[in-house]
């Protein structure tokens, strides 16, 4: 049967979801699939183009998804489109590269992106010229352990060991030993500042946002506009699962965090987002950090994660005796849509990542 190279249709939800659950991987909900048609500048533009999909017969057998982000460098606008939902059925792994070459090929972008791709994958972005984001911190995840032995249940199925509960509740133990600090440390501090609770990105946040561009210009960021903000999030900020939490001063932001509540099965994660502070304040990062661990504990989370970011911003966690695991499956890639700006992005202190990045939070 022929195979036939179209573009993706909002129809096609649940052919591609098929596709997905084929060969093993999660796609999104129907509702975050839906409401990539409200992506702000995408209405500003009045155009949704979805991705490309190879049919054969009725049976959708390979897609590559994207849409449009706004990115800043420089007090410069980039168009950056990111890559998300990119698979292929096995009989037909060779059109993969067909897919990601039809990616790569949209006019009127400045810069393409692609987040938490496997060795064999990052292997075939290589091989087409897309470079790794070249940031260390990238491939670490910083994690403060909760409880330990909902921890440990997570971690041994992951890992496909089955042991009985005595035996967990023995390790637990054990673990609360060894690893005290990094369980209790956070407990001993206060914080020194008001934080405050806020439910969404409103004006207040443009001002903010506006002084972080120009005091950090020469670094690239994804345009936090308000809307953008409150487009990605939608789904999760009605269902509580997204936490903002903001400092100011005389009514105006210094700094805020964003933190994600995610769930798989009975246990809960307490994700960091997004940290930013103005003047890169270390007392402020410092204690939005201290109150999200303290909202995690309250509300039963099992662990507290900070990952998708630079070395540097990492090193926030460190106060508080964080435990650093290596992350395999966690490779940031890019390719510039000339070489002036594959320069410039080329290099590690002209990056700012964050898990707001590609399309870490739509999965």
């Amino acid at each position: 049967m022929s195979l036939r190279l179209l573009k993706t249709k909002i129809k096609d939800y649940n052919k591609i979801k098929s596709l997905f659950k084929r060969n093993n991987l999660n796609f999104m909900s129907k509702d975050t699939w839906l409401n990539f048609r409200n992506n702000p500048f995408l209405k500003e533009n009045k155009k949704i183009d979805l991705g490309w999909k190879f049919e054969s017969g009725n049976k959708i057998v390979g897609h590559i998804g994207y849409y449009p982000t706004i990115y800043r460098y420089n007090s410069k606008k980039i168009i950056c489109s990111i890559l998300h939902g990119w698979a292929v059925d096995e009989k037909y792994r060779s059109i993969s590269v067909i897919l990601l070459k039809k990616y790569l090929n949209q006019k009127g972008k400045d810069l393409f992106l692609g987040t938490t791709f496997n060795s064999h994958t990052g292997q075939i972005m290589e091989s087409l010229g897309i470079n790794q984001v070249p940031i260390e911190g990238l491939d670490k995840s910083s994690i403060l352990i909760l409880n330990p032995k909902n921890f440990l249940e997570m971690y041994f199925q992951k890992k496909k060991i089955l042991l009985k509960s005595f035996f967990i509740n023995i390790i637990s133990k054990i673990t609360k030993i060894f690893l005290w600090r990094n369980i209790n440390r956070w407990k001993n501090y206060e914080v020194n500042h008001v934080v405050k609770r806020t439910k969404n990105f409103d004006k207040k946040f443009k001002h903010f946002w506006d002084n972080y561009l120009r005091e950090n210009k020469q670094s690239l960021q994804v345009d936090r506009d308000i809307k953008w903000q409150n487009w990605i999030m939608k789904k999760k900020l009605i269902s509580n699962q997204i936490i903002i939490f903001v400092i100011s001063k005389n009514s105006k932001i210094e700094g805020y965090s964003a933190c994600l509540i995610e769930k798989k099965g009975k246990y809960r994660i307490y994700k960091l987002l997004d940290l930013l502070t103005l003047k890169k304040s270390k007392e402020l990062e410092f204690d939005l950090v201290l109150k999200n661990l303290k909202q995690a504990n309250d509300i039963n989370c099992d662990y507290f994660e900070y990952r998708n970011t630079s070395e540097s911003k990492l090193k926030v966690l460190e106060n508080f005796s964080a435990i650093q695991i290596k992350l395999k499956q966690n490779n940031f890639y890019y390719k510039a849509s000339n070489s002036k700006l594959n320069k410039i992005f080329d290099t590690n202190k002209n990056w700012d990542p964050c898990s707001l990045d590609g399309d870490i939070l739509i999965r």
